[in-house]
C-alpha cells in the first residue's frame, strides 16, 4: 500500500497527454527545408509547399490565438498560439506560423490541435510558397525561439 508521505505516481499515458507534441503545421507538406538556425536570424524551420499557394496550415497544438498581425514585410501575414500544454519542466509554449495567404482564426480565440488556422503562401520576406514555423518555450518573444523539431511528432 501506499503511504501518505509517498508522491503517487502517473501513468505514461498521462504523461503522454499532459505535455507538448507538436503536430505538423502543414500536414500536406512535412519535409523542412530551411533549418532551425540554417543563416543568421533564422529562428524556425520552413516547409516548402512545392510552389503550391494555399494549402492548409493547422494549429500544432490546442491553445489560444493571441496575436494576428498582417505585415507588408518580416513574417508577412503570421499567427501566435499560446499552448496549453507546457514542456515537461512546466514552460509554456508558444508556437508561430508565418508568410500565410489567409488567416482563418481571430486574436482570442480558442483553437483545437489540428484545426484549420490558415492558407500558405509567399507574403512578407518570402522566396516562395511555405510555411515558416517557430516553436518559442517560456515566452512569447523571438528570443525565446528553440528548434521546432525538438517538439515536433515523430512522423
Amino acid at each position: 500500500t501506499q503511504s501518505k508521505d509517498e508522491p503517487a505516481t502517473s501513468t505514461s499515458v498521462t504523461q503522454a497527454v499532459q505535455y507538448i507534441s507538436l503536430a505538423y503545421p502543414c500536414p500536406s507538406f512535412t519535409q523542412i527545408t530551411c533549418e532551425f538556425g540554417e543563416y543568421a536570424g533564422h529562428s524556425g524551420c520552413d516547409f516548402s509547399t512545392k510552389g503550391n499557394e494555399n494549402q492548409n496550415i493547422v494549429a500544432a497544438e490546442s491553445g489560444t490565438v493571441i496575436l494576428v498581425r498582417l505585415l507588408k514585410k518580416s513574417y508577412g501575414h503570421y499567427l501566435v498560439i499560446r499552448h496549453d500544454k507546457t514542456t515537461k519542466s512546466g514552460e509554456t509554449v508558444y508556437t508561430l506560423y508565418a508568410h500565410n495567404n489567409d488567416i482563418v482564426v481571430s486574436e482570442g480565440q480558442y483553437v483545437g490541435k489540428g484545426q484549420l488556422i490558415a492558407y500558405s503562401g509567399t507574403t512578407g520576406n518570402s522566396t516562395g510558397p511555405h510555411c515558416h514555423f517557430e516553436v518559442r518555450v517560456g515566452g512569447s518573444s523571438q528570443s525565446y525561439a528553440q528548434n521546432p523539431k525538438d517538439y515536433l511528432e515523430k512522423e
